[in-house]
């Protein structure tokens, strides 16, 4: 009798134990990555590989855009490059 309550006790301590870990991780987003969603795979290099570049060429035209299609209010004459009015 007495060996069962020492392993009852035991087994209660353990899960009490399990428990305060479970709740400490639970707010954790590292160690729901890991676990939960794994981390970053063959698959996942691979796809940022590919769409990297992709998004990066995205955003050009629109940088393009907006260096080429301004023009100021006034510019001073350059000799050389204006023509003389």
């Amino acid at each position: 009798m007495a060996l069962y309550k020492k392993l009852s006790t035991r087994d209660e301590e353990e899960e009490e134990e399990d428990n305060d870990k479970a709740e400490q991780d639970a707010g954790d987003i590292d160690s729901i990555l890991d676990d939960i969603v794994g981390g970053g795979g063959r698959w996942q290099w691979t796809k940022l590989l590919l769409l990297v570049p992709q998004n990066f060429t995205n955003g050009l035209p629109l940088l393009l855009h907006m260096f080429t299609a301004y023009s100021p209010g006034h510019r001073c004459f350059v000799e050389g490059c204006d023509q003389s009015r």
